[in-house]
């Protein structure tokens, strides 16, 4: 019997693990704030130091659905976005275009906010830092 226990234990704690470890939802309190970008990638190789290193790269996400953001290669946009906090699905959309927007899968791992492109911008990877 005292065996059964560790062992039941331990399979329950495998079947729920992959759930916790991946049901990353996110919410539009954790993203509100400016965010720092610190690091991309381009198909998982780190393309940050081909970025101009004294260029100050963020974005500002504020209460009312706005964002703002800065630095190079984007230079300086501005729009709404709409975040899905259950599927993580953030939709970035320029007040200068008349675009749907760019799409991005968003998750919070307590550190970075990371940013994963989809569609044609899926090779991209953002992390960023809040810097309040």
């Amino acid at each position: 019997m005292k065996l059964f226990i560790p062992i039941f234990l331990f399979w329950i704690l495998a079947e729920l693990f992959p759930l916790l470890v991946y049901a990353q939802n996110i919410s539009k309190y954790e993203i509100m704030g400016r965010w720092e970008v610190v690091k991309v990638t381009e198909n998982e190789k780190d393309i940050t130091a081909s970025m101009d290193k004294n260029a100050q790269r963020w974005i500002e996400f504020i209460s009312d659905d706005r964002y703002n953001s800065d630095g190079y290669p984007f230079n300086r946009y501005e729009g709404e976005y709409l975040l899905d906090e259950d599927t993580g699905s953030l939709i970035l959309k320029s007040g200068l275009t008349s675009s749907k927007g760019m799409k991005w899968k968003a998750s919070y791992d307590g550190e970075f906010l990371i940013l994963q492109g989809t569609g044609q911008l899926e090779l991209y990877k953002f992390f960023l830092r809040k810097t309040f």
